[in-house]
Formats: C-alpha cells, sequence, structure tokens
C-alpha cells in the first residue's frame, strides 16, 4: 500500500483500521507499522477525538437559534426595503396628493356639480369611454 492511498483511507474512514474496507485492512495494518504511518494515523486519531467530543447544548438552545436567525432575516429585508425606497418618496407623495386635492378643487367647484356626484367620478375614470357610472 502506498502513502497516498493510506492518507486517502484515513481521511475517508478515520483513524480506526477496523472501519475500513476489509480488502484494505492488511495492507493498512502493515502500512500503519511504519513510522509514516504511525505519524498519520496519531494525527488521524487525535482529530477522531475532537469530532467525538459531544456538544454541550441546552434543551432551549435550538429554539434561541432559530429566533435569532428570523430576527436577522426581517432586519435584512427591512434595511432592503429602505434601501429601494428613497428618504424622500413619503414627503413627494403627500405634496403631490396635497396638489391634485387643490386642482381638483379649483377645476371641478363643488357648488357647480352639487346634484351630479357622478361628474367627478366620470372626471377620474371616464377616459373617452361610455361606461355605466358616467354621467352622460
Amino acid at each position: 500500500m502506498t502513502r497516498q492511498e493510506f492518507l486517502m483511507l484515513v481521511q475517508t474512514w478515520g483513524a480506526d483500521i477496523s472501519r475500513w474496507p476489509r480488502p484494505q485492512q492488511g495492507a493498512a495494518r502493515r502500512f500503519a507499522l511504519t513510522d509514516e504511518g504511525k505519524a498519520i494515523l496519531d494525527e488521524a486519531m487525535s482529530f477522531d477525538q475532537l469530532l467525538s467530543i459531544k456538544p454541550d447544548i441546552r434543551p432551549d438552545r435550538p429554539a434561541d437559534v432559530a429566533f435569532a436567525v428570523m430576527q436577522r432575516v426581517a432586519a435584512e429585508r427591512r434595511a432592503r426595503w429602505q434601501d429601494w425606497l428613497p428618504r424622500w418618496w413619503v414627503p413627494a407623495s403627500l405634496a403631490c396628493s396635497a396638489l391634485v386635492g387643490v386642482s381638483l378643487a379649483v377645476a371641478i367647484p363643488p357648488d357647480r356639480y352639487a346634484d351630479k356626484p357622478e361628474a367627478t367620478i366620470d372626471f377620474f375614470l371616464d377616459g373617452g369611454s361610455v361606461s355605466f357610472w358616467s354621467a352622460q
């Protein structure tokens, strides 16, 4: 068995040779007796021990983590919405609404069309076509 094959098996199956595929175990045990094989197995064994440590997790930790993730997602969505909407958008829309209201008050005085409320709707909705609610 070559060093490269041994190293690939260690990285795949870990330091315990008994977990390796049976056909390679005999050659791997012979290579493990060499200095190079011992060094590779020692390093892999320390890594296997690190992986075998069970983490200490509180029972409420998954819920806390899920809540923190949802808060972060919501904050990113808020940031994206604020980036898309310019800061001047709200005051500009209020000013435009005021201008439309004033222009309608000047163009359509309330006393002139008091008897026909359809005229205001017609002013907005009639684009040259006759509809059911338009004044004819």
